[in-house]
């Protein structure tokens, strides 16, 4: 059951994924953490700090990426245990697990998008000053973007493949 969710030797997807969401995280900040199941579940519990203070577009980006991706696991390994009845040559390429992060991580970005909506979600709507912070500096073509990218629909996460 361990090797689910955290690198291991016998699980090439499972160590792609997590390539992803480390190459997609170093790109806001350099320190990446061994993936454990306490790294997991206390995602959501990160305190970045950039000059002292709280960084909360980064903390949500690390539990964006962290849960995003573990689910995505999570996901693929039940595909394969209940739709593949556990045969071992049923993995996916790495071009179909890069698709599926991506549409994952991508999916975020629009829920975050469309839940800045004020009109539609009152006070419980997203401050979109958090979204751009959350999402700044991993976008794709991010220097050509209007600095208020929130209502462009085309906006994309941007990582080369690993």
């Amino acid at each position: 059951m361990e090797h689910i969710l955290v690198e291991c030797k016998e699980s090439p997807a499972t160590n792609h994924l997590w390539k992803l969401a480390k190459s997609l995280w170093t790109k806001k900040e350099p320190k990446w953490p061994e993936i454990s199941y306490g790294i997991i579940l206390a995602c959501n519990t990160a305190d970045f700090k950039t000059r002292g203070k709280p960084h909360p577009g980064k903390n949500r980006l690390y539990a964006i990426i962290i849960s995003e991706t573990a689910h995505l696991i999570w996901k693929i390994r039940c595909e394969k245990v209940f739709q593949n009845d556990n045969l071992q040559n049923t993995s996916h390429t790495k071009r179909e697990l890069e698709n599926k992060w991506f549409q994952c991580i991508n999916t975020r970005l629009k829920l975050d998008k469309l839940q800045t909506n004020r009109s539609k979600f009152g006070k419980k709507a997203i401050k979109e000053t958090l979204v751009l912070d959350t999402w700044e500096g991993i976008l794709k073509d991010e220097e050509n973007l209007p600095k208020d990218w929130i209502w462009q629909s085309s906006v994309l996460v941007g990582i080369e493949s690993c």
